[in-house]
């Protein structure tokens, strides 16, 4: 039986919580491998990346509310009850779809038990919904910004200590706008230029990228991953932002680059490509999983130069 949206949503959050599974790529593989219509696939998508990105806050209301201390409550059940407070709370879906589908899914999967655990937190929580008791700026900064914000109160902690508290709370607004599909242009097999105009002939809306001559912003966003071109290593997703990493490490031809933490390998193949596949790059991840997608985008994006190693930088010996 095929799954329902919210089940695939908790396939992949769970996923990327347990394993450390990108939910990037992860996510567009499993919509394209369900028989999910637009419609449920936006929504999918909305409460996959929402909850993810709202994790630390959903895990707050959580604990508000319930009897039993998160710890103890098994993991997929959690990403379960996060995934229906994401929607309860922050998504405009009626609070009784979002409760009964929970107890649904919970039905399915648990024990009655379970079923009847996530019934009666779920509606607890709506009954309150509208007296959480949520932090106050002016007696928590810190923990206003990073339950209302979706980060981590450790990071808000050293921004404020940085920029101060409005600065802070503006970055982190910034910070959530979902940004811009941007693209890296394979500069071993391309030229912005020649992918721009073929993706333009395919029906996809390109323009260049604000800092970087091989980064191309791409509107209208469908499954780009499903592409000849990307299949083939024409180029690679990822922000400018962290493609301008590689351009400060700027790596020359004939060079030897340690990457650390080097999954999935974006800036790996971009350092080969600045390098013109001399010299070489040794990339270095701790998860096999991840290790394993490194090793498919280093051969897929044809950098010769890069060998994938799965190894614990802290162990590393000279």
């Amino acid at each position: 039986m095929p799954k329902t949206a919210r089940e695939v949503a908790l396939e992949v959050v769970h996923r990327v919580n347990k394993t450390g599974s990108y939910a990037n790529l992860l996510l567009p593989k499993r919509l394209q491998q369900s028989n999910l219509d637009k419609r449920d696939r936006a929504f999918t998508t909305e409460l996959t990346y929402g909850t993810l990105r709202a994790r630390g806050t959903l895990d707050w209301i959580i604990k508000l509310y319930s009897k039993q201390p998160i710890k103890k409550i098994p993991d997929l059940v959690l990403d379960l009850l996060r995934m229906s407070v994401y929607q309860i709370i922050f998504m405009d879906v009626p609070d009784y779809a979002a409760v009964n589908e929970a107890v649904v899914i919970s039905k399915k999967y648990f024990h009655p038990g379970i079923a009847k655990f996530v019934n009666g937190l779920l509606r607890n929580i709506v009954r309150k919904k509208d007296k959480i008791p949520w932090p106050k700026k002016d007696k928590d900064p810190a923990k206003y910004i990073s339950i209302m914000h979706f980060h981590p109160l450790w990071m808000v902690k050293m921004w404020i200590d940085e920029f101060g508290v409005d600065e802070t709370e503006a970055l982190c607004i910034a910070d959530n706008r979902p940004p811009k599909l941007t693209i890296r242009v394979n500069i071993l097999k391309s030229t912005p230029e020649v992918l721009a105009d073929k993706l333009r002939q395919e029906g996809w809306l390109v323009e260049p990228g604000r800092y970087l001559k091989e980064a191309l912003l791409i509107k209208d966003v469908g499954d780009i991953t499903q592409l000849p071109q990307f299949k083939e290593g024409y180029f690679y997703v990822q922000d400018e932002s962290s493609m301008l990493i590689s351009h400060v490490v700027d790596p020359q031809p004939g060079e030897t680059i340690l990457d650390i933490a080097a999954a999935p390998g974006g800036k790996t193949t971009h350092m080969a490509e600045l390098m013109q596949n001399k010299g070489q790059i040794i990339s270095v991840d701790i998860n096999p999983n991840r290790v394993n997608l490194l090793k498919q985008n280093i051969q897929r994006m044809g950098a010769s130069i890069a060998i994938a190693v799965k190894a614990d930088a802290t162990k590393l010996k000279p």
